[in-house]
């Protein structure tokens, strides 16, 4: 198999952290520990941790108003990785985002006349909706993504779902369907990891522990699990709900908590940036609750998957993919049917525990198995190139000074 130097670039990087971000630090890291010669180029940010055990290209950039704590990337006033991206090694270029990093990724792949791959990974539309005022604005803007990927060589989702949703944006070629993996699958440890995880959560034991991973905003819609816990209290369902993360949505939802007599019921923890902290939340949950239809892949239900936690989801959403009667639990998005649906999985522990293991059969893969197909994609565009000796793209353009 051809193998060969592919950059990276999305707009979100470690220290920021979300399901994008994590996506392509394992794709890096896998792939090269399969022997490719990898580089992620996105924005700089402040914090910890940084990545830095994968090569990595930072640029300029500054805050994104009312949406902390990404940033906005302006690689167009960063000189130094302007010449850093001139003397990079690469062969191919796989962009994660339609924005600016994937603007500098698609004009550095046609200036090296590479092959350039994009995964389309985010409903964008959500974003823009909440973003501007009027309609025909965000339908622009709308329109304007679908462009991105048109001119893109290939692209990649990870399930259908995502492939329909891009479409209806107006793409007009074709994807490829590549799934994701996760960095928790293969663990074996779990006792070990859920008596962490009753410490580090302060759950205690035998508690009933519902669980909450990503940012808290509005497009997750967190809040629409206080009224599920908010009836499961008035049901007399002893159990904790913890959020485990933070987003601009974060002080409203603390207010609403209390608003609605939930102190006792639900805690906020904070981010958990550490991934065996993490695993250990996971691990000493019994059940995940996941609410949102804006995720394309639901990469914590694949966590919990992996420890052996079953997942609750709103029924034909994405992160509902593959998600059956057997190992998980796709819903109406109703409050009432999800507390009905929690209480009666509560009264029985043999069918919760076999939800748990058959979806950490069915529902989690690691990275290594995900990007098979992935690295055989690559080395075939790679290949394609040296055959036919054409190179992609058009006209050179140089980067912008």
């Amino acid at each position: 198999m051809k193998k060969g130097a592919i950059v990276f670039f999305n707009d979100s990087y470690p220290p920021i952290i979300d399901g994008v971000a994590q996506a392509v630090s394992n794709y890096a890291r896998t792939l090269g520990e399969f022997g490719w010669n990898c580089t992620v180029v996105a924005p700089d940010a402040p914090g910890l941790p940084r990545g830095d055990e994968i090569k990595t290209v930072r640029y300029f950039s500054i805050p994104l108003p009312r949406r902390y704590p990404y940033r906005v990337g302006i690689w167009q006033l960063d000189r130094k990785c302007i010449r850093a991206l001139e003397s990079l090694d690469a062969d191919l270029v796989h962009v994660h985002c339609p924005f600016s990093s994937g603007r500098l990724g698609l004009q550095f792949a046609r200036n090296r006349k590479i092959p350039i791959i994009g995964s389309f990974h985010t409903q964008y539309k959500y974003d823009f909706d909440n973003a501007v005022r009027f309609r025909w604005i965000a339908d622009m803007f709308v329109r304007a993504v679908a462009r991105f990927y048109d001119s893109l060589d290939e692209v990649w989702v990870p399930n259908e779902v995502t492939g329909g949703i891009l479409r209806s944006y107006g793409f007009r070629g074709t994807s490829t369907c590549v799934p994701h993996g996760t960095d928790f699958a293969g663990i074996n440890d779990l006792a070990r990891l859920r008596a962490k995880g009753d410490a580090l959560l302060g759950a205690g034991p035998g508690r009933a522990v519902l669980l909450f991973v990503g940012r808290i905003v509005k497009e997750k819609d967190p809040s629409f699990l206080l009224d599920v816990m908010h009836k499961l209290k008035a049901d007399g369902i002893a159990c904790t709900l913890f959020f485990v993360g933070e987003g601009v949505g974060l002080c409203s939802m603390k207010k609403r908590c209390v608003q609605m007599g939930l102190e006792d019921a639900v805690v906020f923890t904070g981010p958990v940036y550490g991934r065996e902290e993490l695993k250990s939340c996971f691990a000493r949950a019994d059940l995940l609750l996941f609410p949102s239809e804006y995720d394309t892949v639901g990469m914590v239900v694949q966590e919990a998957a992996a420890l052996g936690v079953p997942s609750m989801v709103v029924e034909k959403s994405a992160a509902a993919t593959n998600v059956d009667d057997a190992n998980g639990f796709a819903l109406p998005k109703n409050a009432d049917i999800w507390a009905s649906k929690i209480a009666l999985l509560f009264s029985s522990v043999p069918a919760l525990k076999s939800a748990g293991e058959n979806a950490r059969r069915t529902l989690s893969q690691t990275w290594n198995s995900a990007l098979q197909a992935a690295q055989a994609r690559y080395a075939a565009l790679l290949q394609r190139q040296t055959e036919n000796n054409t190179p992609y793209g058009k006209e050179p353009a140089c980067l912008e000074k």
